[in-house]
């Protein structure tokens, strides 16, 4: 026998984590029917991901003692997690009295959660969580309004540990419900081929124009990125297939990096999932998923609007030819493949049906499954390969989400202890003087500051619990104000120094990663403008007469696309700068609220076609 031909068995940690994230996920799914106590799920749910996190990164059998230390650390974490579950009753009871070994449980899971945290996410979000419990030990000797009483080490661990706004709070419950969820439907959608089918689908769509890959990048990374909360992750999958597409069509190698990253950042603001973004601001709003995902849609198509504007802008300035025909999916494959889509159907149909997100991502993965038989029914092992597969990946996939709203719970909670939201509340109006325009812009640069380092839900929780209040004290709606942070915690990737969805772009486009992130800064810029304008005008949000609303979503497209024109240096032909600075000025008039701005924006876009129309006249 070959022994070189033997395959190499699988490590021992590797057919743990397996296990453990199947059991995972069933529970997860079988949570939907059986309803599990809430404190079960939550304490399950951070324990089995506690493990599969040290598991996979902390286990090296070629180190021996780190391998053990780092097993000892995640049985810590583990144990603390179920002495939760199994003692929850008596922690509650106990809850301002608790005994030396339930504080030592809390603060250890505390530390393991820092640490795990780091593995997964990075130092950003791990800093970021010190420096709000270093808070609590040092804000009592701090002077003025910065200062807080004394806390106790018992104090701390109960209220993180045990109590409703730390790290069993209500953000680890969505993390456990319908986050998980989500996540894998997104998991089991992928083994179904439903990321092919998008690109393919993007492909037939555009192919045809001038630079069609790119034009396929913007519209297949929106469709895969409202199941996917990670833009990175977006730009990696759908990525892979329309870079080289547009670098082969002698795109340059930045813009097809920014071209992508764009895209893909703005995926998670495109209803009906948005990133599975839209649930955590149902919870923390008490508003209907339904209602949101409604708000929600005109400034999402404007920023696409702008996105594709501005590379079809670019393709046209710089000649780019269309794809060869040959090289297109045919369009009895694309037919084939159009029941792929069949789970987003579902959950946007039983969504605005007014079923719960958890029932509505329940079915969609049944749909799901059943697609991943359709497409495997002549090999059973295949079949038993995706199904299994996506039930392991779901899992994983979640190991990021779930440490980073269990610190954000650490955070919440040290918030709501030491009463630091009121003082930032009280901060911000008071450095703002009231303005309410000096207010947003001081908010929308905190979310991106944290946004470059953190997870967009962890950014836009965190913002949405400490600032979010000052701009509602000040009159603006409750429902603006959270995506208006929502908006720049998801738009932090692509905003340099740290655009790190512009930079794995640039991996795989082997371009430079400044300058990827520049144009992908650019490309992404209806995002970065269209937050204030629906900030204070609310048919942008839907709201309204439909005649108005209409119209206003008419003008704020247009405003977009006057953007890319601007950006890109190109509208009916190649325009200079003057013309440039009129169409850039006519972008801002259109998008901002009022009959006046919209006519003299209409009118300035005019003109300069009127320009451009004469200067050809007068070449020929």
């Amino acid at each position: 026998m070959d022994v070189a031909n033997k395959e190499r068995p699988m490590p021992i940690n590797k057919k743990i984590i397996w296990v453990t994230a199947f059991i995972l996920s069933i529970i997860h799914i079988a949570n939907v029917w059986l309803v599990f106590p809430s404190h079960v799920m939550r304490g399950v749910h951070l324990g089995f991901i506690l493990v599969l996190i040290y598991l996979d990164k902390g286990y090296d059998v070629k180190k021996k003692l780190k391998s053990v230390i780092n097993i000892g650390i995640m049985l810590i974490g583990f144990g603390s997690c179920m002495y939760y579950v199994f003692f929850n009753e008596q922690l509650s009871m106990r809850m301002n009295i608790l005994n030396n070994f339930d504080k030592a449980a809390g603060l250890l899971l505390i530390l393991v959660l820092l640490d795990a945290t780091r593995r997964t996410i990075g130092n950003g979000m791990m800093i970021v969580t010190g420096c709000f419990i270093l808070y609590l030990f040092i804000g009592q000797y701090l002077p003025g309004k910065l200062g807080h009483v004394p806390y106790t080490l018992g104090r701390i661990a109960g209220h993180m540990y045990v109590g409703s706004n730390g790290i069993f709070g209500t953000l680890i419950q969505m993390s456990c419900t319908y986050l998980a969820l989500f996540t894998l439907l997104g998991a089991f959608m992928d083994q179904s081929g439903a990321s092919n089918a998008f690109v393919n689908i993007a492909l037939k769509a555009t192919g045809r124009l001038q630079g069609g890959p790119a034009l396929a990048a913007v519209i297949a990374s929106m469709l895969f990125g409202m199941i996917n909360g990670s833009a990175v992750v977006n730009v990696v999958t759908t990525g892979t297939f329309t870079i080289p597409m547009m670098k082969s069509l002698g795109i340059q190698k930045f813009m097809a990096a920014a071209a992508e990253a764009a895209a893909s950042t703005g995926g998670q603001l495109m209803p009906p999932v948005m990133g599975t973004g839209a649930f955590i601001m149902a919870d923390i709003t008490g508003i209907p998923y339904s209602t949101i995902i409604v708000k929600a849609a005109i400034p999402a198509f404007v920023y696409f609007i702008g996105v594709f504007s501005g590379v079809f802008f670019y393709v046209k300035r710089m000649n780019v030819p269309a794809i060869n025909p040959s090289l297109l999916p045919r369009g009895k494959k694309i037919v084939c493949d159009l029941y792929l889509l069949l789970p987003m159907l579902i959950v946007l149909i039983l969504i605005l049906k007014r079923f719960s997100p958890p029932y509505a991502a329940l079915y969609a993965i049944i749909s799901a499954v059943i697609l991943i038989i359709i497409r495997g029914f002549k090999n059973i092992k295949t079949i038993g390969e995706n199904l299994g597969l996506s039930l392991i990946n779901g899992a994983l996939n979640l190991s990021s989400i779930a440490t980073g709203l269990a610190c954000a719970g650490v955070i919440t909670g040290a918030v709501t202890l030491s009463g630091l939201g009121n003082k930032l509340v009280t901060f911000i109006i008071l450095v703002s003087k009231g303005q309410v325009f000096i207010a947003s812009v001081l908010v929308a640069f905190a979310c991106l500051i944290l946004g470059m380092g953190l997870p967009t839900s962890a950014a836009y929780v965190i913002t949405a619990t400490m600032a979010v209040p000052a701009l509602v004290e000040m009159g603006l709606p409750l429902f603006a104000c959270h995506l208006f942070v929502f908006y720049f915690a998801v738009i932090a990737p692509v905003t340099p120094p740290v655009a790190i969805a512009a930079y794995a772009g640039a991996s795989i486009a082997n371009a430079p990663p400044t300058k990827s992130g520049i144009k992908a800064f650019i490309l992404a810029l209806p995002a970065f403008l269209m937050p204030f304008m629906f900030l204070n005008n609310p048919l942008l949000l839907a709201e309204g007469p439909v005649l108005n609303v209409l119209w206003a979503g008419i003008t704020a497209v247009l405003g977009a696309v006057a953007i890319g024109a601007c950006s890109q240096g190109y509208l009916f032909g190649k325009i200079n700068t003057a013309q440039r600075i009129i169409v850039g000025c006519s972008a801002l008039l259109m998008i901002k609220p009022g009959n006046i701005s919209d006519i003299g924006g209409i009118g300035s876009i005019a003109a300069v076609f009127l320009w451009i129309y004469l200067a050809d006249k007068r070449k020929k």
